[in-house]
């Protein structure tokens, strides 16, 4: 028995197979119990480590979830298989046909069903590995084209956008023009009026042009006679001469009811244009960067820059927000008051110096003055075309004198509001551009209007102000004023309010 089983072990020595980890020790043959014990507990190891590979095993395939890579799960399959290698080697030394011998089979054929149970799982794994990264491929694809279309989406959502603003643009052109059409309506009952006395007019021209007739008839008539005397002239020459004077001062009277006629067609026809656009609001020159919309859009502006400036430079300086809005509202309302005032003296004068000038007597001389007379009579108005001028022409140089205004305003506001230099030179920017806006809104035609006259608990009025920090239908306080077409006319830009509860 024992030289069979080293005959056993000298043709296995043969085979060259690696030794399975951890059991270097085995007899070359088996000549006793002892030995076959040995044996045995060397199997148990080698079951032990079939089992610690196992569990590794199963710790790799978890690892495989996770992203591990293919070439160490097929090392720990390789180490398996020379596990398994070594185990048939030691089965082949261990050939015998004792009861424990063939517990050492029956170890053995136990061992290589784990074995291909775990072969089986692993290429169970190995499959699903491949599956995953196909999967991955296809997730990243997809991924790929859910970019691709949310780009698109995107695209499409800002050309929506875009339209939108168009649209929105196009209804703003709308309402205008519906404004503009009852304006419109408003000029014809007024044109009709002009034309009625027009007709009027040419009535008396038709009136005329009978009287014209009648003298060229009697002219004709006095021709016919002056040939039928002129055998008489010598006789007669004082009579024709009287004739003559009569046809004269005839021919002058129709020369001067023409140039009359002329005249009031052209007066008339100029008259209307004026009164079209004198004090009317709805037609604007949209080449004029200073127009009303223009001047409502550079107010919205101050309040989202310049005032927000302020107000911090003036928080820097310790002052609180509330007391810094009261500062800004009442340097924008006091300016726009003085500024109100200046405009409508300046017309005052223009029209009064138009009339009559100023005389004083300096040093014996008598010279022109720029102050009015208060114990002056009372002028009428110069014809509206001129007033159309002036202001007009008021509006143009509007920009040369901002400088002055605003030299001239700056110590009364510093005045009137109690402010210190730092607090003045905090709000430099801010009172420059107030002085701009409200010398424009003054010199239109009409001159535009701010309301900010609410004071603590009156009626929150949503259609000219909106909320500041807080909502309400009671007014806590005014930030920023309404800006209107003219007094009670149109609204151009909306007011901010604080609401309370």
């Amino acid at each position: 028995m024992s030289s069979k089983l080293c005959g056993i072990g000298r043709r296995s020595t043969r085979k060259k197979k690696r030794p399975l980890q951890g059991v270097s020790r085995i007899p070359q043959c088996l000549e006793s119990e002892e030995d076959v014990e040995n044996m045995k507990s060397v199997v148990k190891q080698v079951t032990q480590s079939c089992r610690s590979m196992k569990k590794e095993l199963s710790k790799v395939l978890y690892r495989e979830n996770q992203d591990v890579s293919r070439q160490k799960i097929e090392e720990d399959v390789r180490t398996i298989r020379r596990s398994v290698d070594d185990l048939h080697r030691l089965m082949e030394l261990g050939e015998y046909e004792s009861e424990k011998e063939i517990a050492l089979k029956s170890e053995n054929r136990k061992l290589k069903r784990d074995y291909e149970t775990l072969q089986r799982q692993t290429q169970e794994n190995t499959d699903a590995h491949s599956r995953t990264l196909k999967e991955e491929g296809s997730v990243k694809e997809e991924n790929k084209a859910l970019m691709e279309e949310n780009q698109e989406l995107r695209v499409e959502l800002a050309n929506k956008k875009k339209k939108l603003l168009e649209l929105e643009q196009i209804q703003k052109s709308i309402e205008q023009v519906d404004s503009i059409e009852k304006n419109l309506k408003t000029k014809e009952n007024e044109n009709e009026k002009l034309n009625h006395e027009i007709q009027k007019l040419k009535k008396d021209n038709n009136s005329l042009e009978d009287e014209l007739k009648s003298s060229r008839t009697e002219f004709d008539n006095l021709q016919q006679t002056l040939s039928l005397k002129h055998i008489q002239q010598q006789e007669n020459e004082d009579q024709l001469n009287e004739l003559q004077a009569d046809i004269n001062r005839l021919q002058y009277k129709l020369q001067k009811e023409v140039d009359a006629k002329d005249h009031a067609l052209n007066r008339l026809s100029a008259l209307a244009a004026v009164r079209l656009k004198d004090n009317n609001p709805n037609i604007t020159d949209l080449s004029d960067p200073n127009r009303p919309l223009k001047v409502g859009e550079k107010l919205t502006r101050l309040y989202d820059d310049e005032w927000t400036d302020a107000i911090e430079a003036l928080e820097d300086e310790k002052v609180t927000e509330l007391d810094g809005i009261k500062i800004l509202l009442e340097l924008l309302t006091e300016t726009f008051t003085v500024c109100k005032s200046w405009s409508t003296s300046q017309l005052t004068t223009i029209r009064a110096l138009l009339a009559c000038p100023q005389l004083e007597k300096v040093k014996g001389e008598i010279r022109m003055t720029n102050e009015l007379n208060d114990e002056m009579v009372e002028i009428p108005d110069p014809p509206q075309e001129i007033m159309k001028m002036i202001k007009d022409h008021r509006k143009e140089v509007a920009k040369i004198i901002l400088p002055k205004i605003l030299k001239a305003l700056s110590p009364h506001l510093k005045h009137e509001l109690n402010l210190n230099d730092a607090k003045m030179k905090a709000c430099d920017a801010y009172i420059e551009k107030c002085v701009e806006l409200c010398w424009y809104m003054l010199v239109q035609d009409p001159p535009m209007d701010l309301c900010w006259q609410y004071k603590h608990g009156d009626p929150f009025p949503s259609n000219s102000f909106r909320s500041y920090t807080a909502s309400g239908d009671k007014v806590d306080y005014v930030v920023w004023p309404s800006l209107y077409l003219y007094e009670n006319g149109s609204i151009i830009s909306k007011g901010v309010c604080q609401g309370l509860k």
